[in-house]
């Protein structure tokens, strides 16, 4: 589930894409702001909680190790809570600006799907939570699917509402929200 995302490039690079992309180089001078395919262990740009509820900018690896040194990328809304891995989740939540993201068929077809947002061209926001390392690791927040998923996967990403972007960073009653998150996508073989 979710072990790939676009962000970016060509007609996708949206307005928001470009704020984040100047945020980070401003923070980040040295660091380059990957675009395109993003995959587990890319170093990205992140939303984090900022000053006075505005959302900031991070610099993030995708995935963190397991005490059995394999790579975990996605955390289950319905566990997370309960998972010592996951222990940040109060204090440690970001978000992943995607301009779309692939999943593949549960059946032997292996067809690849595209989803992105409704409103074609804007962005999709994706919950995370994040490590304390030098350089956090996040894993993303998957949840069951919606009705326009359902029939190609079990899970899919965690869709934050823009609107609810500083809530979802900075309020501490973000764990009803988790739950109730209905956002529909569109879809598109790749």
């Amino acid at each position: 589930m979710c072990c790939r995302f676009r962000l970016g490039l060509e007609k996708y690079d949206t307005p928001e894409v470009d704020k984040l992309e100047k945020k980070f180089k401003e923070k980040y001078p040295d660091a380059p702001f990957k675009k395109g395919d993003i995959f587990p262990s890319d170093e990205i740009a992140t939303l984090i909680k900022g000053t006075k509820d505005k959302a900031d900018v991070g610099l993030m690896k995708w995935g963190i190790k397991a005490l059995n040194n394999k790579l975990v990328i996605n955390a289950k809304v319905e566990t997370i809570q309960e998972k010592p891995m996951f222990k940040y989740i109060e204090k440690n939540r970001c978000i992943i600006l995607a301009t779309g993201f692939y999943e593949w068929s549960k059946d032997e077809s292996h067809t690849q799907y595209y989803f992105q947002n409704k409103t074609e061209f804007k962005p999709i926001y994706i919950g995370a939570i994040y490590d304390n390392n030098q350089i956090p690791n996040f894993v993303i927040i998957t949840k069951e699917p919606t009705e326009d998923i359902k029939d190609i996967h079990d899970r899919m990403p965690l869709i934050i509402d823009e609107r609810d972007v500083n809530n979802f960073l900075n309020d501490t009653t973000y764990k009803t929200y988790l739950l109730m998150n209905k956002v529909s996508l569109n879809r598109k073989k790749s």
